[in-house]
Order: structure tokens, then C-alpha cells, then sequence
């Protein structure tokens, strides 16, 4: 058995494991809720698709906004080498019946 450096054996795992594209996921979920704070949840990010969960309220004012939050995240991912994103699918939160 032979030693190798750290970084060189985590890159290899991450590649083979696909942690990578679950950090990446994580990543443009995160930015994607900074851009527009309390108006939806990013659930996941796969296949250049962000999928996001939002209350039927809200439909209307996120779809105005759409453009600008897909024109705001493919920007922070060219400086930060990730994939775009090139469609937004959206789930509507289930409405409580006890509230």
C-alpha cells in the first residue's frame, strides 16, 4: 500500500461517489434561497433543473421574479464554475387543514 496525499484521494472519492454534484447542488439551493429570502424552499438541483417548493400564495410573485432569479444564479455559476441552471420546477406546499 502505497501513501497518497489527502486532497488527491477525496477528489477521487468525490468523482467516484458523486459527492461533487451534491455539493453543487447544495451551492445554488443555498444562493438561490439568499437571492429571494422567504418566498420558497430550493429542494435539489439536478440535470440543470432547480427544483423549488412555494406556497400557492406566492406562485404569482415568484413567476415575476423567475427570470431574474435564473439570470442571477447562471452568473454566480460561471464565477463559480457550476452548472447552469436552464429550468425551474416548481411544488406547491400542501395547505394544512388544522391551520
Amino acid at each position: 500500500m502505497s501513501w497518497k496525499k489527502t486532497d488527491l484521494v477525496l477528489k477521487k472519492s468525490f468523482n467516484q461517489k458523486g459527492m461533487g454534484d451534491m455539493v453543487t447542488a447544495g451551492q445554488l439551493c443555498r444562493q438561490a434561497e439568499l437571492l429571494l429570502p422567504d418566498t420558497f424552499r430550493a429542494v435539489s438541483f439536478r440535470n440543470h433543473i432547480l427544483h423549488i417548493e412555494l406556497s400557492r400564495a406566492k406562485t404569482m410573485a415568484f413567476k415575476l421574479v423567475e427570470g431574474k432569479l435564473m439570470n442571477e444564479l447562471n452568473q454566480y455559476a460561471e464565477t463559480h464554475k457550476l452548472p447552469e441552471v436552464k429550468r425551474v420546477r416548481l411544488t406547491f406546499q400542501e395547505e394544512s387543514p388544522i391551520l
